[in-house]
């Protein structure tokens, strides 16, 4: 049965999955393969599906989002796609190191904002952040993204209060703390 609606599904968008309005056959072959728990193949569908200049390109785009923001890494991209990405970033230049604790001061009443992609606390996601984790590890050996607990406690250990966490849902998050005026 699943060979003969994958074959189905994939006559059906060689004929008519580049029509502006196939919106409806690609959400149905999505949907069909999440519900086989074939969360890779319904990477590969989004892939091919935002290629193609459909009447719901955004929704699409959402959905894709949504689709790598909320399942594991692992899941949803292919063992050579990860491969390939660490090869793609190669080696730092030669003497660029990352700390593995940065050195954070402010002055009295001052305060730090760290502009970063921030990891949920359970370290689950969002995927975009894993990959970011992923290259700064190809490229430093030993750089990572942090949770937001993780800059919580960072942070407060140097002294710092009010730490404030923001997450954006976009490229970039925030953590914003203030020294105490002593």
């Amino acid at each position: 049965m699943h060979i003969g609606l994958f074959s189905l599904f994939e006559r059906a968008i060689s004929a008519a999955g580049e029509d502006f309005r196939s919106d409806k056959l690609w959400d149905a072959y999505i949907e069909w393969e999440k519900a086989q728990k074939q969360l890779q193949k319904v990477t590969a569908l989004y892939d091919r599906v935002l290629t193609v200049p459909t009447q719901n390109y955004s929704k699409h785009w959402k959905k894709f989002q949504d689709h790598v923001n909320t399942n594991p890494l692992e899941d949803v991209l292919m063992a050579e796609e990860l491969l390939k990405l660490k090869a793609e970033v190669g080696a730092a230049p030669p003497g660029f190191t990352v700390e593995s604790e940065p050195a954070i001061d402010a002055p009295p009443g001052g305060a730090v904002l760290v502009v970063e992609a921030i990891l949920n606390d359970d370290k689950n996601g969002p995927v975009r952040v894993h990959l970011e984790s992923l290259v700064m590890l190809a490229a430093t050996g030993d750089g990572r993204e942090r949770s937001g607990k993780e800059y919580t406690e960072l942070l407060m250990k140097h002294g710092f209060v009010d730490v404030e966490v923001y997450r954006e849902g976009t490229l970039l998050d925030g953590v914003l703390a203030r020294k105490p005026m002593n």
